[in-house]
């Protein structure tokens, strides 16, 4: 598991640290409720990106969905500035929050559309919802949550293969993108999707890499999960003789005193 330290130092030079421990507790918890919302957009992008590349839903929906995102951007920015104590420091640790506050306001997107900037953005929104939630899974994942631990590569493969999808051809829709995800993290490798362009190879070794290190998780988790299981059922014994075993010193006792009697 990655060092606390080195996680804060990274999320605070991508300027995504969050909210600081040395902040109250009310702040702390008022931050996590935004985080609930941010997790939400999250899941939310893969499947706009891939819907927006296709043509499903029409234009006016993109710009209602970009206006929500930008709104709650701009509600977390400015209401956590307003409540934290060490506003600058707030500010500073967090300027991912301000660069898309600016660059993506959706007003000007209809007359200057720099799609460069903006893909470029998009992929900094997806390290600013997900990155807060490596320490959060990591947590669980060292406190043997087992049922955590599927989720995140349930969430993680789903959006691999969606966004995989938006721009390589080799893999033709979305249906397609999932099952290629799920062969590549199983390390099952039918062969029927490949990604064909040097983008989406970058992609699949990401995949591979992410399969190798979440099949070491599994493995240690369920090996945790059973041993755990074992020294319950253990303590459990232990804890009932040692109950027999109090229950017979007081016999004893109790007949010790009526013979002294």
């Amino acid at each position: 598991m990655l060092n606390k330290d080195v996680l804060f130092f990274f999320r605070c030079w991508l300027g995504i640290a969050g909210i600081s421990k040395k902040e109250t507790k009310q702040t702390q918890q008022l931050g996590k409720r935004f985080e609930v919302s941010m997790l939400v957009i999250a899941l939310w992008l893969p499947i706009e990106w891939y819907s927006q590349s296709r043509g499903i839903l029409p234009t006016a929906f993109y710009n209602v969905t970009n206006w929500i995102i930008w709104l709650v951007f701009f509600a977390e920015t400015v209401v956590m500035t307003m409540v934290v104590r060490h506003k600058f420091y707030y500010l500073i640790t967090n300027w991912l929050n301000l660069a898309i506050i600016i660059l993506l306001f959706p007003f000007f997107w209809p007359p200057i559309y720099l799609a460069t900037i903006v893909r470029i953005m998009r992929v900094c929104l997806m390290f600013r919802f997900l990155i807060p939630w490596l320490e959060f899974s990591t947590s669980f994942l060292s406190r043997n949550h087992l049922g955590t631990t599927i989720i995140v590569a349930v969430l993680l493969t789903t959006a691999s293969g969606l966004i995989i999808a938006t721009f390589d051809p080799g893999v033709p829709n979305a249906v397609a993108g999932i099952w290629w995800a799920w062969q590549t993290i199983t390390s099952v490798g039918y062969g029927d999707i490949v990604p064909v362009t040097t983008l989406g190879r970058l992609m699949a070794i990401l995949v591979m890499i992410f399969a190798i290190g979440l099949l070491a998780v599994l493995t240690a988790n369920f090996s945790a999960f059973f041993i755990e299981r074992g020294e319950h059922s253990e303590k459990h014994k232990i804890a009932e003789l040692q109950k027999t075993l109090k229950r017979l010193e007081d016999k004893i006792d109790s007949i010790s005193n009526s013979i002294n009697k």
